[in-house]
């Protein structure tokens, strides 16, 4: 009987191994759909981003730990984020040590951007294609990612805050965090929201 063959088992580039060694079943189909999808088109870093995270989701369970919402991102934020600092990276590393995991191996496998722009282009023969979009629909996509990422920014602050909290290394009882991203236009100064912004097609000083 032919043995059946695991995902990445075939593919000699890094990206390849990493789905094999990590049995990230089903990850090739959903790196296309990250590069491809009209509706959500991902840049190359934030794909990395996000396999890498797989890889820590999966090294995690495999020890026996199953994370909560959120926490993966932050805990690969913690690792890999040139701005933590280096007592709270050492933390992190040593709090996971203690859970079983070989933190420099890990971080070893993480990928590069252009490792998975190798595996999509050379690998799965998937090409980058940019479609046409009216332009309400590239406003509103536009949009939603900046609001996307301003939701990422505050569950990673709280989370933080959270465990600074819970280590008595910050003083701090019941909170609220709030991200509001506004752009000032030079030209006139003017301050917008993101909303009036993408709304208003503009600032009104440059539709005059």
């Amino acid at each position: 009987m032919k043995r059946q063959q695991r995902e990445g088992e075939s593919c000699g580039c890094k990206v390849g191994r990493m789905i094999y060694s990590y049995e990230l079943t089903g990850s090739n189909q959903q790196l296309i759909e990250w590069w491809t999808a009209d509706d959500a088109k991902e840049s190359l870093r934030d794909i990395a981003d996000y396999f890498n995270q797989n890889l820590l989701r999966a090294e995690l369970r495999r020890n026996g730990y199953s994370p909560l919402d959120g926490e993966i991102a932050n805990i690969y934020r913690l690792l890999t984020d040139d701005g933590v600092s280096r007592g709270m990276e050492t933390q992190t590393r040593k709090r996971l040590e203690r859970q079983g995991l070989d933190v420099e191996s890990l971080t070893d496998d993480f990928v590069s951007y252009q490792s998975i722009y190798r595996h999509l282009n050379e690998c799965l023969d998937t090409e980058y294609v940019e479609e046409t979009q009216s332009v309400e629909t590239r406003r509103q996509t536009g949009k939603e990612r900046i609001f996307a990422l301003e939701n990422r920014t505050e569950t990673v602050t709280v989370d933080t805050l959270s465990q600074l909290v819970d280590h008595d290394a910050l003083a701090l009882e019941e909170f609220d965090v709030l991200v509001d991203v506004s752009v000032t236009c030079l030209h006139c100064h003017r301050q917008h929201t993101i909303d009036e912004l993408i709304e208003n097609e503009g600032c009104q000083c440059r539709q005059s």
